[in-house]
């Protein structure tokens, strides 16, 4: 019998990741973006939860939509997340934004460990990808000063081409080539759909491997 895929992440994620590579397939498309950032020895440390939540057949992940009214990546699909505060390490400041984000109580949430950081340039953040399992999740209350919107993408539709787009938008005054997931009415892309890449690589590995 084949190991679950949260078996097998758990002893996967402590071994060399894909990293920058799997993360820079759904990166916009700009020239400085193409080499791994620099700065990240000045960066704030800042955490988020890459949660799976077990459905019939396949893992769903739990994604916000942020409130239109913040003032950095507002109406954007994210994960739950944000900085980690002096005296906390990665996993507690994670589980403690889910909660305060959407009332995530986090004595529910098996760790498995964590993907390959990532360096935002934009906010100058060292985002740190936790990664957690749940067999299912209780009633949510998003706080509406930081969420507009929770919700489940399946694992298995980022796997698929038909949910993969590019388009040319508007950034930093520049039209740039986008790569996004169409998963919701509003775009999966940037840092979150970065994360998600390495997540969707191991996950490729895995069914490779078991099928």
């Amino acid at each position: 019998m084949h190991p679950t895929f949260p078996d097998f992440l758990e002893v996967r994620l402590d071994s060399e990741l894909p990293g920058w590579q799997a993360q820079l397939r759904m990166a916009p498309r700009v020239p400085r973006l193409q080499e791994p950032p620099s700065g990240a020895s000045t960066a704030r440390a800042s955490a988020v939860l890459v949660l799976l939540v077990e459905s019939e057949d396949d893992y769903e992940l739990l994604l916000t939509v942020r409130s239109s009214a913040l003032a950095n990546h507002s109406g954007q699909i994210s994960f739950p997340g944000g900085r980690v505060e002096p005296g906390e390490d990665v996993w507690t400041a994670a589980v403690r934004e889910a909660w305060e984000e959407v009332g995530l109580e986090g004595m529910a949430i098996r760790s498995l460990g964590m993907l390959s950081p990532l360096y935002v340039p934009v906010s100058n953040s060292l985002v740190h990808p936790v990664v957690a399992a749940m067999r299912s999740v209780p009633e949510l209350q998003p706080n509406p000063d930081e969420v507009d919107e929770v919700v489940f993408v399946p694992l298995s539709s980022l796997m698929s081409e038909a949910a993969l787009r590019e388009e040319l938008w508007t950034l930093g005054g520049r039209q740039v080539p986008v790569p996004y997931w169409e998963v919701h009415r509003i775009p999966l892309w940037g840092a979150t759909a970065m994360i998600l890449s390495e997540l969707v690589t191991v996950y490729r590995e895995y069914h490779e491997l078991f099928g």
